[in-house]
């Protein structure tokens, strides 16, 4: 993680917007939100309901209220898109989930980058599995 956090350093300055894609816990969203600063804001997508609850904790927990979450998936067209039912309780990866697939699950919002129409974009972090 530290090798991405240095690409994010290089690439970001405070005041400015980035985009976290598949945000999984907050890991990346958390370094981001620090990196822009109270002038700045980190706009992170998760999917997966659990996952998103844990990185809204973990926003909170690091008092950074610049991180605005949204439990969505990110696509080429705004809609709904299934995600499975899981047990997190049970080893896994649950970073690799593929989306799109589904035929039964809880369905989330499916967003666009541009649906959410932000003031500005200085960097978007893409962390998916694509189908």
């Amino acid at each position: 993680m530290e090798d991405e956090v240095g690409v994010f350093r290089a690439a970001i300055q405070p005041g400015q917007v980035a985009v976290d894609v598949g945000a999984h816990v907050g890991s990346h969203t958390i370094a981001l939100a620090r990196m822009v600063g109270t002038t700045g804001s980190v706009i992170a997508i998760e999917p997966q309901r659990v996952l998103f609850q844990m990185l809204c904790g973990n926003a909170a927990l690091n008092r950074l209220p610049n991180i605005h979450a949204y439990l969505a998936a990110a696509g080429s067209a705004d809609g709904e898109t299934l995600v499975p039912r899981i047990d997190y309780g049970r080893d896994g990866d649950f970073g690799s989930l593929i989306l799109g697939k589904w035929t039964s699950g809880e369905p989330v919002p499916l967003v666009t980058i541009d649906s959410l129409d932000l003031p500005a974009c200085h960097l978007i972090k893409v962390d998916v599995l694509a189908t």
